[in-house]
């Protein structure tokens, strides 16, 4: 299944990654701006500014899938689980891998942003599988380091978990 969550982007988010863009692409211009003419105040588009923006409204564009890969037990041949396992499906360029997006997601600042989406429509898939009486199962998701850093992680986790009305027990 690839669920996809209709979540507006936090505007302190986008604000503080377009800044931390901006601070990142002024630190790496180059005298070729000068060369040829571009005043160092203007805004130097390269491919990777422009993957930076498309990465920070991917989300409320709906860009973001999730793929569950199953955990299974062997022996009994049953399914004890899965890992929630996410891929951006960029508009112009496909399937992305999160090898290529989320090292430039952490470099941007965004990547506690894409952490809580991944976080919410884990659960709420979760929770879907198990209204549609489907075997209940804890789904595992990954977690960024800098999240750990963050003061609300606890916090934000409850109140997923009572969003999507989930029991804690099903999240990993």
């Amino acid at each position: 299944m690839q669920p996809k969550a209709n979540l507006e982007p936090n505007p302190s988010s986008i604000k503080h990654s377009l800044v931390n863009k901006n601070n990142h692409q002024k630190n790496s211009e180059t005298d070729l701006n000068s060369l040829n003419g571009v005043d160092s105040d203007q805004a130097f588009v390269s491919s990777s500014s422009v993957l930076e923006l498309d990465l920070i409204y991917a989300i409320h564009r709906n860009e973001f899938e999730l793929y569950y890969q199953p955990k299974v037990n062997t022996k009994e041949n049953i399914i004890i689980g899965a890992e929630a396992l996410i891929r951006w499906n960029h508009p112009k360029l496909g399937l992305i891998s999160p090898n290529d997006f989320i090292p430039l997601a952490e470099k941007i600042g965004f990547i506690n942003d894409i952490g809580k989406w991944v976080k919410k429509t884990a659960c709420a898939q979760n929770k879907a599988w198990q209204d549609a009486k489907l075997p209940a199962i804890p789904v595992s998701i990954n977690l960024s380091a800098s999240r750990f850093m963050e003061t609300d992680l606890v916090n934000s986790t409850r109140e997923t978990l009572e969003q999507t009305k989930l029991e804690a027990r099903y999240l990993e």
